[in-house]
Order: structure tokens, then C-alpha cells, then sequence
């Protein structure tokens, strides 16, 4: 039977799926397994351009959409770490793989960042190594990360927009 639109049902994210958990249960696990989510009017990922060590982009010509994927890399010294973290506006140095430094914390983010109409979603995991051998195994499992982290925007921007399209 083809669906029209008075019959199509809206996905409910109430009932559970074939493994037992809702759409909605899912929405919630995946996202807590990143630091920080956000919407924006710019891209994060080209204001931090001058520490992003690798990019993707991909153009969704059906919609129009842009997706970015990028991995960003630097060093924050012990002095930048507690105003970092207490919120204050710090200025990063870029990281020098030749350049062994154990004052303060290697730092390796990855970004996924989609635009819709103008607006930017972005999912970002971090992890911080103080030394340096810690922050190449940490890079070494991090490249896995951005897959689950595109996944993660497309299943927050379908949610959203099935249950808010007046956010988008």
C-alpha cells in the first residue's frame, strides 16, 4: 500500500526496536558519550582552523547540507589548563610532534559538524594526555571515534527534527 499523507505515521520514539530500547533510549546513550554537543550560527571547525591537523567534507546534494569531519591537536600549558577549565577565554599553542613537552596537556578533539539552513550542529569528543606517549595511543583510538560521531548527528538532527522543526 503506497503512503500518502494522510496515512504515513510518524516514527513514535516511545516503542521499543527489535533489541528492546527505544529510539529515544538510543538518542540518549550515544549522546553522553561526548563531552559537548551545540548549535551554532559559524562553523566551530573554521574558527579553529589554524589547529586543525585533518578534515573531511562532504556535500549532501539532495539537501544541500554541508557535513564536516575534522580532528584538531594542540598544547595547552599547566598555567592555561585551570583557566580553561574555569571557563576563561585561552590561547592554545599549536602542537609540535617534535617537540617533547611534559608542562601541561596534549590534547586531541574530534568534530562533527553539519550545517542545515545555516545553522551548525556539532558533536565534539576530546581527550587530554599529559604525557606524550599517553597522546599518541589516545590519537591512535581516537580515528575510530568520528564514525560514531557522524552517526550521532544524523540521529540528532532527524530526532530533533521530527520532534522540534521549529530549532531548525
Amino acid at each position: 500500500m503506497n503512503q500518502t499523507a494522510e496515512t504515513r505515521q510518524p516514527p513514535s520514539f516511545d516503542e521499543p526496536l527489535a533489541n528492546g530500547l527505544t529510539p529515544s533510549e538510543i538518542f540518549d546513550a550515544v549522546v553522553e558519550e561526548f563531552e559537548t554537543g551545540h548549535t551554532a550560527h559559524s562553523s566551530f571547525i573554521a574558527e579553529a582552523e589554524e589547529l586543525v591537523v585533518w578534515q573531511h567534507e562532504v556535500r549532501l546534494a539532495r539537501t544541500g547540507s554541508t557535513c564536516r569531519i575534522a580532528a584538531l591537536e594542540y598544547h595547552m600549558p599547566d598555567d592555561e589548563e585551570a583557566e580553561a577549565s574555569a571557563g576563561a577565554e585561552v590561547e592554545w599553542d599549536e602542537f609540535d610532534e617534535d617537540e617533547e613537552d611534559d608542562d601541561g596537556a596534549h590534547v586531541i578533539e574530534y568534530l562533527v559538524e553539519l550545517e542545515i539552513g545555516g545553522v551548525f550542529v556539532c558533536a565534539r569528543w576530546e581527550a587530554w594526555s599529559s604525557n606524550f606517549a599517553e597522546a599518541r595511543h589516545i590519537k591512535a583510538a581516537a580515528h575510530k571515534t568520528y564514525i560514531r560521531m557522524a552517526a550521532l548527528i544524523g540521529v540528532k538532527v532527524g530526532y530533533e527534527l521530527t520532534t522540534q522543526p521549529s530549532r531548525y
